[in-house]
């Protein structure tokens, strides 16, 4: 039960710390598309497709079809995503015309390769 809660709050804690630059990106965007809100909408679905790919591999993890060994690397690859994901959010709400950076796309890779990996 002990491993179940730590599997839990990491989770939750994941899920928390990407929602905050989410909800970022996703604020003052109104108006016609620019180039801005391009870049926002698209680092939001980098974002959203590799929180949904962590929260998928929790589920598997809690489930007990994924060994617990496997998420100090997911976790780690993830944590290192957000940092990245974190940074580009906000150049993109600097309002540049930046796109999502070859780091944020490789970061969300190592997260996806990680979870391939322990499944």
């Amino acid at each position: 039960m002990h491993k179940k809660l730590i599997l839990i709050w990491l989770s939750i804690t994941l899920a928390a710390t990407l929602a905050l630059p989410f909800a970022a990106a996703l604020s003052g965007c109104a108006g016609a598309p620019t180039a801005q809100m391009v870049t926002v909408k698209t680092l939001a679905s980098v974002g959203k497709t590799t929180q949904s790919a962590v929260a998928a591999y929790f589920d598997l993890v809690l489930a007990g079809t994924i060994k617990t060994n496997s998420v100090p690397k997911v976790a780690k690859a993830f944590s290192d995503f957000q940092l990245a994901y974190g940074a580009a959010v906000a150049l993109a709400r600097s309002n540049t015309n930046a796109i999502a950076t070859a780091g944020v796309l490789g970061a969300a890779a190592n997260v996806t390769e990680a979870i391939a990996s322990a499944k």
